[in-house]
C-alpha cells in the first residue's frame, strides 16, 4: 500500500517474522554487545568494561528502557548522568547497527549499502554520507558501517539486494 505524504512516497510493507530473521537481529546486536561493548572507552578499568558488556546485552536480552541502562552504566563506573548517558547511547546503536550488518552478512541478500546520516552530522560522517557501498567495503570515514565516533547516531541502508 502507498502512502502521499508532502513529496514522499512511502512504501509500506507487510512483513512477518516466521523464519526469526527480526528476533534474530536482537540476538546478533545482544551477541556482538557481550563480545564488543565498552570497545570505543579506553579510560575504564576492564572491570568496567565487562560490566558494560553485560549491561548491554542484558538491554536486549531483557528489552530494559533506556533510563534503566543509563542507570545501570552510571552506577558500574560512577559516571556522571551524561557520560552515562553517552556510553548506552552509543553501546546500543553500535550493538544494532553492527547486529543488523552481520544479520544481512549472514543472510548473504543484501549486496548494497547506504550510509545514513542523522540531522547535523560529524565532518566525519558527513563524508560518508549517501555513499553506497558494497556491503562489507570500507566508506571514506575507513568504517565498513556505523558507528564511526561515540554518540554516532548513523545507520545502514540496504539498497541493493540478491534476487
Amino acid at each position: 500500500m502507498k502512502h502521499r505524504r508532502a513529496h514522499d512516497t512511502i512504501l509500506s510493507v507487510g512483513i512477518n517474522d516466521t523464519d526469526g530473521f527480526f528476533s534474530g537481529v536482537n540476538e546478533r546486536a545482544r551477541d556482538y554487545a557481550a563480545e564488543h561493548a565498552g570497545e570505543q572507552w579506553p579510560d575504564i578499568s576492564d572491570t568496567t568494561r565487562e560490566e558494560i558488556r553485560d549491561i548491554i546485552k542484558n538491554a536486549f536480552s531483557y528489552k530494559m528502557s533506556f533510563d534503566e541502562v543509563v542507570a545501570r552504566i552510571q552506577n558500574a563506573g560512577m559516571f556522571s548522568t551524561a557520560r552515562a548517558e553517552m556510553i548506552a547511547t552509543t553501546e546500543t546503536n553500535n550493538a544494532m547497527v553492527r547486529g543488523q550488518f552481520d544479520a544481512w552478512k549472514r543472510a548473504g541478500f543484501v549486496t548494497k549499502v547506504k550510509w545514513l546520516c542523522a540531522r547535523n552530522p560529524c565532518p566525519l560522517c558527513k563524508a560518508n554520507a549517501d555513499q553506497v557501498r558494497n556491503l562489507g567495503d570500507a566508506f571514506p570515514s575507513g568504517d565498513v558501517a556505523p558507528l564511526a565516533h561515540p554518540c554516532c547516531e548513523c545507520i545502514l541502508q540496504a539498497v541493493e539486494f540478491k534476487a
